[in-house]
């Protein structure tokens, strides 16, 4: 991340469309591996590197990264669903436990919970659509249905399930997010970003309704890209929030602008959605909207005007910027 800083803390357009000119890498979307491309170019240029020179962090170990953050903050993807009847039992495990394949299991995100839970403790899913009671066997918790909802019913991945009367001991703070929603979190993204990186689990969210009150709208955008690439350089992942397909959602009927919005949540990991009267069709919208945007996000190319933010991030810190210094006249 910090040499991507460094990078965007120049000019570089003129460089980019001589490049691109050339047939090389302009240096657009590198923001994971920003040292490793330009060592690409510079190798196709002619250039000779020191045998001691420290081997760049490259794509594939940058996307590794960034993936791997991924599943951590946010769990596996799982297209798979539960078809379900009244008197079935669940078998209840924790986060980090497999179960066996032929066993229908849910797993509750929260550890330590599962342990806590008595027989005879109520459960309630996907905001009560689904109903039951814990049942404790030979140590292991399942969750006998007393009550199935729909013609076809089925509990889907990442749905939310309570336990009304128990009082679990939990912690009141959960794993790290990031939520920018201020101008001052926008600046300060480079310091909060490597504060955070020293958690395991760590992402960032786009507030984009706060956000776009506190910069005003016009500045919104410019804001969003902003923050996608210090997070990509950084390999954290990204929570696109606020508003996505909201009239869909609330009316059944998108907007032609929330659908083009919407085909920009591609450039995060994860897209969050409001609740609503049509959240089945929105989410079936979002996957559409997705899969048809997935095919072409690489044929974007970026112009990269010098990053305030990378500017006024050496200005706060000089003493960084003189150590990357010294590294690129050594190499």
């Amino acid at each position: 991340m910090l040499q991507y800083i460094v990078f965007r803390a120049n000019d570089v357009r003129k460089l980019q469309d001589t490049l691109h000119e050339l047939g090389l890498s302009s240096m657009a979307s590198a923001e994971s591996h920003i040292c490793a491309q330009l060592e690409q170019i510079l190798l196709r240029l002619g250039w000779q590197p020191d045998a001691a020179f420290p081997a760049a962090c490259g794509y594939q170990t940058g996307k590794s990264s960034l993936d791997a953050h991924t599943r951590r903050l946010f769990g596996p993807q799982h297209d798979d669903c539960i078809k379900l009847k009244v008197g079935d039992e669940i078998l209840l495990v924790e986060h980090d436990r497999i179960p066996d394949d032929c066993v229908k299991a849910i797993a509750c995100q929260e550890a330590g919970i599962v342990a806590q839970l008595k027989t005879g403790a109520e459960v309630a899913i996907d905001d009560g659509k689904y109903a039951g009671q814990i049942v404790r066997k030979g140590g292991a918790c399942w969750i006998r249905l007393t009550r199935v909802h729909g013609i076809k019913p089925r509990i889907e991945s990442d749905k939310g399930i309570n336990f009304p009367h128990a009082k679990p001991k939990i912690p009141l703070l959960t794993a790290l997010i990031l939520k920018i929603e201020t101008p001052e979190a926008v600046l300060h993204l480079p310091e909060l970003l490597l504060e955070a990186r020293q958690d395991r689990s760590c992402g960032v969210m786009i507030a984009r309704g706060d956000l776009a009150v506190e910069l005003c709208f016009t500045h919104l955008g410019d804001a969003q890209d902003k923050l996608l690439w210090l997070c990509e350089a950084a390999h954290v992942p990204v929570v696109w929030a606020t508003q996505v397909l909201e009239s869909l959602n609330k009316t059944g009927l998108a907007t032609r602008s929330e659908i083009t919005d919407a085909a920009q949540a591609f450039k995060a990991e994860c897209v969050m959605l409001n609740k609503g009267g049509y959240l089945l069709e929105t989410i079936a919208t979002l996957q559409e909207v997705m899969q048809g945007t997935d095919g072409q996000r690489r044929k974007k190319r970026y112009t990269l005007a010098p990053l305030p933010e990378a500017a006024e991030f050496f200005a706060r810190h000089p003493a960084g910027k003189r150590k990357q210094t010294r590294r690129k006249q050594g190499a």
